[in-house]
């Protein structure tokens, strides 16, 4: 093999793992990171939580306020995750209602 053959296969190894590096998936962030974050939006520690997926960030809180609503989305997009929020609720009909 050539030296010139030899470099641009390395290069292209290191290449790849600087990359690969680069491209990590989605983890599921700590507790205390969690808690920090409902700290700074003026959330209770358990309205929020990623409940097992890595891909999402849900606002467990019925009808957050905008601005509790921006300051977890703004998070949520820094850090790459959808959130998922409760926008309202609605109780199911009794049996007065049936």
């Amino acid at each position: 093999m050539s030296p010139a053959a030899r470099y641009s296969l390395i290069g292209s190894g290191v290449l790849a793992a600087l990359l690969s590096g680069c491209a990590a998936g989605p983890r599921l962030y700590l507790a205390n990171e969690l808690q920090s974050v409902a700290g700074k939006c003026r959330l209770a520690e358990s309205d929020v939580d990623q409940l097992g997926d890595p891909r999402f960030l849900f606002l467990l809180k019925p009808a957050p306020s905008k601005a509790e609503l921006a300051c977890v989305s703004h998070w949520a997009a820094r850090h790459h995750l959808h959130l998922v929020f409760i926008q309202s609720i609605t109780p199911p009909p009794g049996p007065s209602d049936i």
